[in-house]
């Protein structure tokens, strides 16, 4: 068996270079888990090297998500205390009142 024709790809300046990967469904599979792999690292050495700026932006919009949840507490409380009036302006009955219910039952 002769010299395989995929050693001709190297450069000549890698003449006793093994053939370059990457011409065979194996050789793609092995660069998908190897680039998977590789951009998983680089995600992180991303995460590592990020500029303050970058971690400001991004305290920046969890105060802003956390703002945005408060608020929204805020409005169903409020439906809350409009629909049940707080107890301070609650309508307090008076005797007269008490005594037409309790006629009533």
């Amino acid at each position: 068996m002769g010299r395989s024709p995929l050693r001709r790809r190297g450069s000549p300046l890698r003449r006793g270079s093994p053939p370059r990967r990457g011409y065979g469904k194996r050789d793609r599979e092995f660069e998908r888990d190897r680039d998977y792999r590789r951009g998983r690292d680089r995600e992180r050495d991303y995460d590592r090297r990020r500029g303050d700026r970058d971690r400001d932006y991004d305290r920046r919009d969890r105060d802003y998500e956390r703002d945005r949840e408060y608020d929204r507490r805020d409005d169903r409380r409020g439906d809350r205390e409009r629909s049940h009036r707080s107890r301070r302006e609650r309508h307090v009955e008076t005797e007269e009142e008490k005594e037409e219910r309790l006629k009533a039952e």
